[in-house]
């Protein structure tokens, strides 16, 4: 999926997770999400966050690792003694978002590799499926945002 599409799923699942559970928005969750949702492509040279982090791909290799609940959970009990529990349930649901996407993709993931179990979809990347995908998470984000602020 394209970074913009993460993005807006990841926003997706804060303002549920802050509508569901009574919580306030602060500018560290919402850099969290940003962060979150873009960080398991840190293993593409192309991405958003690969490009910046160009030795990480060489090492890992796309779809390795980074795409893995493994990757998850690490990232998350880091996140939880820097910054505390709300954050790096986040910071987990937000990366984990980024997962689900990617399964629903025709390249799919392995997220629990070495497993062999794998999610695998029709969705081609940046194409007509993936843009209804971003447009509907987009509509219904704003909805949450509404109702979150009203």
């Amino acid at each position: 999926m394209l970074s913009r599409t993460h993005l807006v799923f990841g926003y997706l699942i804060l303002f549920s997770y802050l509508l569901i559970f009574n919580q306030k928005i602060t500018l560290a969750l919402f850099l969290i999400v940003f962060f979150a949702s873009l960080l398991a492509d840190v293993d593409i040279k192309s991405s958003f966050i690969g490009r910046r982090t160009k030795v990480v791909a060489y090492v890992f290799g796309h779809r390795g690792f980074f795409h893995t609940i493994w990757a998850a959970l690490l990232l998350s009990v880091i996140i939880y003694e820097l910054l505390g529990r709300g954050e790096s349930v986040v910071f987990f649901l937000a990366y984990t978002s980024h997962l689900v996407l990617d399964g629903f993709s025709k390249k799919g993931v392995k997220p629990f590799y070495p497993l062999k179990f794998s999610m695998k979809g029709g969705i081609k990347v940046g194409k007509g499926k993936e843009k209804m995908l971003f447009f509907a998470s987009l509509i219904f984000l704003l909805v949450l945002i509404f109702f979150y602020y009203n």
